[in-house]
């Protein structure tokens, strides 16, 4: 890790105070310049948290609200909650946990220059902050809202032969109405799941129901896209589904970036 937990958690636990003193108006005021749509932006937030961290539950609780629509009005929040596994050892291990996330939350680290911490939350692969901080998320998804982004969509591939926890979906990209197209693109696609819940039995929050909305079940990164000269690709994905998850919980997101761990170019974010 490039900052200890220890002082990670001090961190944390130093920006929630600060926040308690910001008063709700600040929080108001972040999001009452944005104007509603039918077709409003879509902004990715990354959310990395565990169950094992006292300072996370605000985090989750935050993303659960932003995802609700409520907050940033005008603004539809694509939702993505990735568990690490470096608190696991700690005396609760996150059912929910990957090291792949760990690893995934490090690259950023490099990428934005910061410490890996937890809650802390990625907003469109541009901006980092405390994961409770919700004045300054308000601020940061309304900064990337403002921002031109490619058009993707999916497309569920009916195939009456596939099993049933197997499906293919197509992922259109169309970044025509980029002024500046990025020169290499990155497909990312993830299947989520809302409603779950622990009952913490050990470790810093012991004694806790914790609820999380988002959670990242699986994630692939598809690697590179070339874009046609038009802006224009296609890539289809196969997902496999575990007999655990429940099905009408799922969503599938997709998204484009300018680099593995880059700046979000656009996201979009169906139903199973």
């Amino acid at each position: 890790m490039s900052a200890p937990l220890a002082v990670a958690r001090i961190l944390a636990r130093a920006a929630l105070c600060v926040l308690g003193a910001l008063g709700t108006a600040a929080i108001a005021g972040a999001g009452d310049d944005r104007e509603s749509t039918d077709d409003p932006p879509m902004v990715l937030l990354e959310l990395f948290t565990s169950e094992g961290c006292s300072s996370c539950p605000p985090a989750d609780r935050l993303l659960e609200d932003l995802s609700g629509g409520e907050l940033a009005k005008g603004v539809e929040i694509v939702p993505l909650s990735f568990h690490v596994d470096y608190w696991n050892h700690l005396g609760w291990r996150d059912p929910y946990s990957r090291a792949e996330f760990s690893r995934r939350q490090e690259s950023y680290a490099a990428v934005l220059s910061s410490d890996v911490f937890t809650p802390q939350l990625v907003v469109d692969g541009e901006a980092q902050l405390v994961g409770s901080d919700r004045r300054e998320a308000l601020a940061a998804i309304g900064r990337a809202a403002k921002r031109p982004r490619a058009s993707v969509e999916m497309a569920r591939i009916n195939d009456p032969q596939a099993p049933p926890r197997k499906a293919a979906w197509k992922v259109a990209i169309d970044a025509s109405s980029l002024v500046q197209r990025p020169a290499l693109t990155y497909l990312f696609v993830a299947v989520t799941e809302d409603g779950l819940a622990s009952s913490v039995a050990r470790g810093e929050n012991a004694g806790r129901t914790l609820r999380h909305v988002g959670v990242v079940r699986a994630l692939r990164p598809l690697g590179r896209l070339w874009l046609d000269e038009d802006g224009k690709a296609t890539r289809d994905v196969t997902l496999d589904l575990d007999p655990s998850w429940q099905v009408d919980r799922l969503h599938v997101v997709a998204w484009l970036a300018d680099g593995p761990n880059g700046r979000v170019v656009g996201s979009v974010r169906n139903r199973y």
